[in-house]
């Protein structure tokens, strides 16, 4: 009997809980794991030690198999996470000093949400880059790459500064050389990965301007081994760039952004639009799409933490609205229920009327209103989220509601 044939079910897994599960009972019948257990805390991932390895434990983290898995057969999720495990079993130790690791470290381009799963002491070293995006710092290995936390610098005996620096320097030197291309107006380049993912390229210091050699470029990453480059792109159409990035980036198990990039001097921003330029809607529909699926996985995230530590209060949700022909983020916020609100351009103030029929009273800008609040975020929610426990005064809500 092989493998995967202890495992004829009907139902595959639904949500990342279930997934979780199933990955366990993978891991247990796999050959390559010696032994196995769910990571603490809540974690979407999992505690393996892989036969042949030193005996230490490793936490693996299950978001890329179960983007990969998600809506798949029951046999065919079963196959995508014995695939990862084998993986994982393979990749060469990670180097235990700094003058070993010091060449290897990079910065890996990832979606924001990518860190959303990890408990705050077990997350890895990173900082937010462009717009929802985050520069994570990874150590390369033989097969793969793994995250550096905190104390594994401590171990390595240097600073987060330092080994920021050397990582930037590094995912330069790993790029493509930009010698080795010689674009042309309205030409477009396709980079695959290389050493590192090729999303990673994108943010390396100076390196798409180098590339550009004075054009104006529009560049996307849906994916991390996918780098696409249009050049001389003036007075080029995004629409269907911005049409192609987001299909990719909705289908991908290894998602990085759906939006369009370009230069602003030497400097990579994203690409935006006048309102009444006809690109406008398309542009705005990734970046809306961007914000929708990060703050949807912090929210999952946010609710295992909650129910682990016995937390009341409602994870406030996020949806993109057309409203009036314009695209619009918007939340929810019930009376008199603590809630952790989303960043939003719109909050809907919702209640329950005698009918038990949910009804809008107000809808607001909520810029408008958590300035009049004076609220700030919560520190470390990243997408922002604000705590709120009830409605502000009658009367401000009226005098809002007045203004807008």
């Amino acid at each position: 009997m092989g493998f995967l044939d202890r495992f004829r079910r009907p139902k595959s897994a639904t949500d990342p809980d279930g997934f979780r599960e199933l990955a366990l009972e993978v891991a247990r019948a796999h050959p390559f794991v010696a032994s196995v257990e769910l990571a603490e805390d809540g974690e979407f991932a999992l505690s393996v030690s892989f036969v042949g390895g030193d005996g230490s434990v490793r936490t693996t983290y299950l978001r890329r198999p179960w983007a990969e898995a998600e809506g798949e057969p029951y046999e065919d999720q079963v196959e995508i996470i014995a695939r990862f495990l084998e993986q994982f079993a393979q990749e060469a130790p990670i180097p235990k000093s700094w003058s070993d690791a010091k060449d290897l470290v990079f910065l890996g381009l990832r979606a924001v949400s990518y860190t959303a799963y990890m408990p705050r002491d077990k997350a890895p070293i990173w900082r937010e880059a462009l717009d929802g995006l985050a520069l994570i710092l990874f150590v390369d290995l033989e097969t793969t790459a793994v995250t550096v936390r905190g104390e594994r610098l401590e171990e390595w005996g240097v600073s987060v500064n330092d080994a920021w620096v050397a990582a930037a320097a590094n995912t330069l030197r790993m790029a493509p050389d930009a010698g080795d291309f010689a674009p042309t107006p309205k030409s477009m380049v396709r980079i695959s990965s290389g050493q590192i993912d090729a999303a990673s390229y994108l943010t390396a210091p100076g390196w798409l301007a180098s590339m550009a050699r004075g054009m104006s470029v529009v560049a996307w990453a849906a994916e991390r081994d996918s780098l696409a480059v249009v050049f001389g792109a003036e007075g080029v159409d995004p629409t269907r760039f911005a049409a192609q990035a987001l299909e990719t980036w909705k289908e991908s198990p290894t998602d990085v952004s759906p939006r369009l990039y370009t230069l602003d001097g030497d400097t990579v921003a994203p690409l935006t639009a006048p309102q009444d330029d006809p690109a406008s809607r398309a542009l705005e529909k990734c970046r809306y799409a961007q914000i929708a699926r990060a703050t949807a996985e912090q929210g999952h995230a946010l609710e295992v933490l909650h129910e682990r530590d016995g937390i009341d209060g409602w994870v406030g949700v996020l949806d993109v609205l057309d409203r009036n022909g314009r695209l619009e983020a918007v939340t929810i916020w019930p009376d008199d229920v603590v809630t952790l609100l989303p960043e939003a351009d719109t909050i809907d103030f919702v209640e329950m009327d005698k009918n038990e029929k949910i009804r809008v009273v107000h809808s607001l800008p909520q810029r408008a209103v958590f300035e009049a609040m004076g609220l700030e975020p919560e520190a470390d929610l990243v997408p922002p989220r604000y705590y709120v426990a009830r409605w502000p005064d009658t009367r401000l809500l009226e005098r809002l509601a007045g203004v807008n």
